[in-house]
């Protein structure tokens, strides 16, 4: 069971989701759970063609204190679950008209999560316990599966828009692990995401172009991910600002872009600060 737990956090930090920016820190917190993950994303079609290539790096560290008003209702355990992710996509865009493109990935993942507990509250307070006991204090996972993502690109008047639905599953197991049985966990997300940039002229940077940009995503649990987080949901919205930096002398990089979001879900909410790059 604690190894289940423990690959279902995991799992959070090694889905890739398109609710955040391709650099990110998020941090988000609400009765009796504290949430924080940092995310290195990217994804490219190389050389024009309709290949996709897609690489996620995260450290996530989830916080959470469990109350048990039925069996114990004067001990609270402070568990702690840190994690560590590398996930990797390989796809394929193939049009399907009016501008939207369908793109299925597969995927594949490398992760390592740790965790311990802590009595803060209790006959046996401050007594240090562990919190995954059964892969001693730490497990090393590996993951796969796919998803299939809907993207479009259009123009309305004066604004640019990005439209992206992605449905992915993945399911982790441990190696190199004793004591953990059969233990898995699927990671199964439904995400929404949608950004629109505007040309501010009246406002330059480095003497380039600048563009506000709105965006706003909601990601869906619905496999055992959702189970550890106590939430189904995470939404966001946000601002920020884009600036062309093709004539900067920045070797490949064409736009630079900074966003601050608010992040909400059930008994969560927080707020994530994004930066992104366009090549």
């Amino acid at each position: 069971a604690a190894a289940k737990a423990a690959l279902s956090v995991l799992s959070v930090a090694a889905t890739p989701s398109e609710t955040m920016s391709s650099f990110s820190f998020l941090s988000a917190s609400g009765d009796t759970r504290d949430f924080r993950s940092t995310q290195l994303r990217g994804g490219d079609n190389p050389n024009d063609t309709g290949l996709y290539l897609e690489g996620l790096v995260a450290y996530q560290r989830y916080n959470p204190v469990f109350i048990f008003p039925d069996i114990a209702p004067d001990t609270e355990l402070d568990v702690t679950w840190a994690s560590v992710a590398g996930t990797i996509g390989v796809g394929w865009d193939f049009p399907i008209g009016r501008g939207w493109v369908i793109r299925p990935t597969g995927h594949a993942s490398l992760g390592h999560v740790s965790g311990d507990a802590l009595l803060v509250d209790g006959p046996f307070a401050s007594r240090q316990t562990d919190g995954v006991d059964a892969v001693d204090r730490s497990l090393n996972a590996f993951g796969a599966g796919a998803s299939v993502t809907f993207v479009r690109e259009a123009e309305y008047g004066a604004w640019t828009a990005e439209y992206r639905l992605r449905q992915t599953y993945m399911e982790f197991y441990p190696f190199n692990e004793a004591n953990v049985g059969d233990a898995k966990a699927t990671s199964n997300q439904t995400s929404g995401f949608a950004r629109h940039r505007y040309s501010l002229k009246n406002l330059k940077l480095f003497d380039q172009d600048t563009r506000l940009v709105l965006d706003a995503g909601v990601v869906f649990y619905h496999g055992d991910e959702a189970k550890v987080l106590k939430t189904d949901w995470i939404a966001t919205a946000g601002v920020g600002l884009e600036v062309d930096t093709s004539q900067t002398g920045l070797p490949y990089v064409t736009a630079g872009r900074v966003m601050l979001n608010a992040v909400v879900g059930e008994d969560f909410d927080g707020f994530s600060v994004g930066l992104g790059l366009r090549f």
